[in-house]
Formats: C-alpha cells, structure tokens, sequence
C-alpha cells in the first residue's frame, strides 16, 4: 500500500491500531483499559510486546521506504486510544508514525483536546474534525465509553451537536511548531466530509 501511495504521490496514508486478543491463541480481539486488577497486566504487556509494536514497528519501517508517514487516529476501543498510548508506540516505532488528531475521539473521553495538542507537539500529521456532542444523563448513569455517551455523524446527529466550525478554533491557538497537518471535516448534518 505505501509503494502505491508513494507513486500516486500520497504522502500519509490514515490507520487505526487495531486491537489484538488478549493472549496467543485468543482469536476475538480483547480491549484491555490499564486496570488496577493485577490479572490483566500479562495479557496487556502481550498485546504490545507482541504484537502490536512488532507489527506498527515493520509497517513504519516499510512506509518510510516509500517516504509515507503513517497517521494513526486513536479510537477508544483500539488499544492506541489517548495520546499516552500513542506516544508509547511512537517511541518504539519512531518518527515516521504521527498521530491522526481527531479532538471528538477525546473530548468525549474526558480529554481537553487543547492540552493534548501540546502534548503531541510535532507528531500530529493529520487532523479529522467532526461533529460530537455528549450526553450528560447518559454519561453520568454509564459513563463515557458507552456508545450511548455521545453522537456524532457516524452515529447520527445530536441535539446539541458541536459543529465541525466550533471545534476547529482550538486549532486557531495552535502553532506550525505543534503540527503541520492535513485537515478533514464531518459534519453530522450532512455526513458529507470535505477537505479543509
């Protein structure tokens, strides 16, 4: 994909981490949130010692072949699904691996988005804005990562929906040291997405 990425002149190509099971012969893929329950920190240690750094590791090396960075969009329910996660990998992966920021992904997760963006300085290489709105009586009976939690133009438009305008002022206070990054929209009313 990279080598035809690169000849098509594409220079990112947008991924998402995927979620291995929890052991070597677990075929369902297991989500494992770090936990204060000692049993499952051998199968959390597996899933990045073995398989996800190994396999995000050999794809940046083949992408940087190609001279294409990937830009990878943490997504809770993914094992990269906050900024702290997706660090790690870039630490054992390296610079050819930038984050696809999508601040819906974490406002509904209780991330300000403003301060993750500093947190990623440098390794933003994508930006995907799209409509989300948080239902507080859900949220406070379930907590937030419910789909029940929220909406947003894959899962329908909310009543009280940000648009895709309101979330891009953040990026207003934000400098080219924080990111140089392409930029997509959704909006809920239309899901439609276009470039920005």
């Amino acid at each position: 994909m990279c080598a035809v990425a690169n000849r098509l002149g594409i220079k990112r190509i947008a991924v998402l981490s995927g979620v291995p099971g929890g052991g070597p012969h677990d075929r369902v893929p297991n989500w494992i949130v770090p936990s204060i329950l000692d049993g499952l920190d051998h199968a959390y240690r597996w899933q990045w010692e073995k398989k996800l750094i190994p396999y995000w590791r050999e794809a940046c090396d083949v992408a940087a072949v190609s001279d294409v960075t990937i830009c990878m969009e943490p997504i809770a329910g993914l094992i990269v699904y906050n900024g702290e996660t997706f660090l790690r990998l870039r630490e054992a992966c390296g610079d050819n691996l930038c984050v696809t920021f999508d601040p819906s992904h974490f406002w509904w997760q209780g991330i300000d988005p403003l301060v993750l963006v500093e947190q990623l300085q440098g390794a933003i290489g994508y930006v995907h804005a799209k409509d989300v709105a948080l239902n507080t009586r859900a949220i406070a009976c379930k907590g937030s990562y419910r789909r029940v939690a929220m909406t947003t133009g894959v899962h329908g438009p909310g009543p009280t929906a940000r648009s895709a305008l309101d979330i891009r002022s953040p990026f207003g206070r934000t400098s080219s040291r924080c990111f140089d990054a392409a930029a997509m929209t959704t909006s809920s009313r239309s899901n439609r997405r276009s470039p920005s």
